[in-house]
């Protein structure tokens, strides 16, 4: 769970970083990261099976997915316009905690979050299990 993600460029606009930025991490990175580390974990802890992920957006019906530089010329992302929303399940597997394994399970997820928040090609960091994010900050390891 995090915060981080979210700013207000001017006052009463919500935004949710989509895109790595300087040294802050998009929403993409910050999520294959999490489940990696997560994973990590639970495997160091003895569990072997599949993992459940589901990405939760709460109390953010203002909030507009940002991203980057680049497009904050054009026209305006639409809001969430849903106080909670949660995507729908993917699995992963714990032994198997691969960048690539990871991020071709995850997205489902990520892509569907960016079609809520209108984009329908949905996420652009991530195709076929290949990360096109960029470099994602000295303290956040690229996912």
């Amino acid at each position: 769970m995090t915060t981080r993600l979210f700013y207000e460029s001017e006052p009463g606009e919500l935004l949710l970083r989509a895109s790595a930025e300087d040294d802050a991490p998009g929403l993409d990175a910050s999520v294959v990261v999490a489940v990696r580390e997560t994973l990590a974990h639970l495997s160091s802890m003895g569990y072997s099976a599949t993992a459940s992920v589901w990405i939760s957006v709460l109390g953010a019906a203002d909030a507009k997915l940002d991203r980057g530089r680049v497009e904050r010329s054009s026209t305006s992302p639409p809001a969430l316009g849903i106080d909670r929303y949660s995507t729908e399940v993917v699995t992963t597997s714990i032994a198997d905690r691969e960048r690539e394994a990871v991020l071709e399970d995850l997205e489902p997820a990520l892509s569907e979050l960016w079609r809520q928040f209108g984009y329908s090609e949905g996420t652009r960091h991530v195709e076929d299990g290949e990360w096109h994010g960029g470099v994602v900050g000295d303290d956040l390891p690229s996912p």
